[in-house]
C-alpha cells in the first residue's frame, strides 16, 4: 500500500476506516464482477460441454485473432515477426505454435512499453506483478476484461467444487502459498 495512503487511513477514526474499507470492497466487486463478467460466465458454462473438436476450432480461431492483433498493433511483435520472417497467415492453428518465438522474461523487462498494443490506452490497463518464484517479481499489465474473465474462471472452478457464491451463498476461506 502507498505509504501516504496508509498514513491517511491510519489517521482516520474507526467508523471512517470501516467506510473506506467497505467502499474499496464495493469498488473491487465492480472491477471483478462487472463489465463482461456475466458474458464470460455464460460462455464458460456453455463451452465446458463442447467436444474436443469444437474446442479446437474455437482455440484456432482465437489464436489467429490474437496473432493478427499482435502483428498489427504491438510494436514488439511487428519487429519480432519481421526478424523471424513470419506473417500472421503463417499461424493458422495450434499446430503452428512452434513457429512463434518464445517471449522471455528479459523481453518483457527490456521492451515493456513496446508490448502494449497501439489501440489500447495505457491508462485503461492495471499494473500487476507475478509472484517472483523465479527470484524476482515481473511487472505485467492487464485490462478490465482480463480481470473479469479471471474471476469468471474462478467462479466456474468453485462451482465445479460445489461452492455457491452470491447472496446467501457458502462461506469460503482461501489460503494461498507463494
Amino acid at each position: 500500500m502507498n505509504p501516504l495512503v496508509r498514513q491517511v487511513y491510519d489517521g482516520l477514526p474507526a467508523p471512517l476506516q470501516n467506510a473506506v474499507v467497505s467502499g474499496f470492497g464495493w469498488w473491487l466487486d465492480r472491477k471483478r464482477y462487472g463489465g463482461r463478467f456475466r458474458e464470460y460466465q455464460s460462455f464458460l458454462e456453455e463451452s465446458q460441454w463442447w467436444s474436443p473438436e469444437q474446442l479446437g476450432v474455437w482455440q484456432d480461431e482465437r489464436l489467429r485473432d490474437i496473432v493478427r492483433h499482435a502483428f498489427e498493433q504491438v510494436p514488439f511483435y511487428q519487429r519480432r515477426f519481421a526478424d523471424y520472417g513470419l506473417r500472421p497467415e503463417d499461424i493458422q492453428s495450434r499446430d503452428d505454435l512452434h513457429k512463434l518465438p518464445l517471449l522471455t522474461r528479459k523481453d518483457i523487462i527490456e521492451h515493456f512499453d513496446d508490448l502494449i498494443a497501439r489501440n489500447v490506452s495505457r491508462r485503461s490497463l492495471q499494473l500487476g506483478h507475478t509472484s517472483g518464484t523465479t527470484g524476482s517479481p515481473l511487472e505485467v499489465l492487464y485490462d478490465a476484461d482480463t480481470t473479469q474473465l479471471t474471476y469468471a474462471m474462478l467462479d466456474r472452478q468453485y462451482r465445479w467444487a460445489g461452492v455457491n457464491f452470491g447472496h446467501g451463498g457458502d462461506r469460503v476461506a482461501v489460503l494461498r502459498v507463494t
